[in-house]
């Protein structure tokens, strides 16, 4: 699973360069608590629509919780770059709800191609768990930016 990797492995290694990066994501896939990054998904700048390529990462969850029925998965979304503000604008919504919005949006890819929507839930946290408090660099930045999924149950 190369579009997945395991919270500690992002924080390590920041988003992938290219698909050829391994992940440990598979090995720890069913444990409650376990915390894994979509790393290759990614957005449209300020939007909630996914960029191309993102389906790839998508695809590896979806086939991940159709493979496990009984997990249940909780969907964070993280962003940067904001100050004083608890989210950044979705320029879709005209909301300060970019975080949550593409937390809904795996969310609702996931139950568009047939998971369960009782095993999902989302959320978006803004600004307010972020890997790298002071944001100096695009890097650090990246790393901000993220969603990430936590194993609720299994």
């Amino acid at each position: 699973m190369v579009g997945i990797k395991t919270h500690a492995q992002a924080i390590a290694t920041g988003p992938a360069k290219d698909s050829t990066q391994a992940s440990v994501y598979s090995n720890a896939r069913s444990k409650t608590g376990t915390v894994f990054v979509l790393d290759s998904v990614h957005f449209i700048v300020d939007r909630h629509t996914f960029q191309p390529g993102s389906e790839v990462a998508l695809n590896e969850l979806y086939t991940l919780l159709k493979e496990n029925p009984k997990m249940c998965i909780n969907i964070e979304g993280h962003v940067c770059c904001i100050k004083d503000v608890p989210d950044a604008l979705d320029i879709d919504t005209y909301e300060s709800r970019l975080s949550v919005n593409r937390a809904k949006a795996v969310y609702e890819y996931l139950v568009v191609k047939g998971i369960d929507p009782t095993r999902l839930s989302y959320v978006g946290f803004g600004k307010k768990r972020p890997i790298i408090a002071d944001e100096k660099t695009e890097e650090d930045a990246a790393k901000n930016r993220r969603v990430e999924i936590r194993v609720t149950d299994n």
